[in-house]
């Protein structure tokens, strides 16, 4: 009786021991998360507006940022809705009992369109972003990142040693 006791408790430790190791696989990402090109360029452009006066931005340099947000956020609602109307089809066209391949691929080879021609209009709203900024407000927005930084870190539990 104290075998199989004791071999029930090794066993129910193994188990435990192998569905705890998923938690510690993430390391340090779980504080610094990176969700994408999008959220680079949105995030940027915010650490800017929010460190205007460290940055000493002129009206004109605010004003072109903030179009900047508004017309890549509109681009971001646009290109995802296009993107879901696509994926919708795409599910919808799966239940048909005689699917047609031709038809679908078609709608597959259209999201995919979309999803590159987001990433390269992200691409060039990074690039707008880049030449707002003058060379030494570029390099104190530098400077500010790494103070950004440093400061997550030490406010992370997973950075602390």
């Amino acid at each position: 009786m104290k075998l199989r006791t004791y071999y029930a408790l090794i066993g129910y430790v193994a188990v435990m021991c192998l569905l705890s190791q998923p938690v510690f696989a993430g390391g340090r990402k779980s504080c610094d998360s990176k969700k994408g090109l999008e959220h680079k360029i949105l995030g940027k452009i915010h650490f800017v507006l929010q460190n205007e006066d460290e940055l000493k931005l002129t009206a004109e340099q605010k004003y072109d940022l903030k179009e900047l947000k508004k017309n890549v956020k509109r681009q971001l609602i646009q290109s995802k809705a296009a993107i879901d109307l696509l994926t919708l089809d795409i599910k919808d066209g799966l239940w048909n009992d005689p699917i047609d391949v031709d038809t679908l691929n078609g709608l597959v080879d259209q999201k995919y369109e979309l999803k590159k021609q987001k990433s390269k209009e992200l691409v060039q709203a990074y690039a707008n972003f880049k030449r707002i900024l003058t060379a030494d407000q570029k390099a104190e927005l530098k400077k500010l990142y790494k103070q950004e930084k440093n400061q997550k870190q030490a406010n992370c539990p997973m950075w602390k040693k």
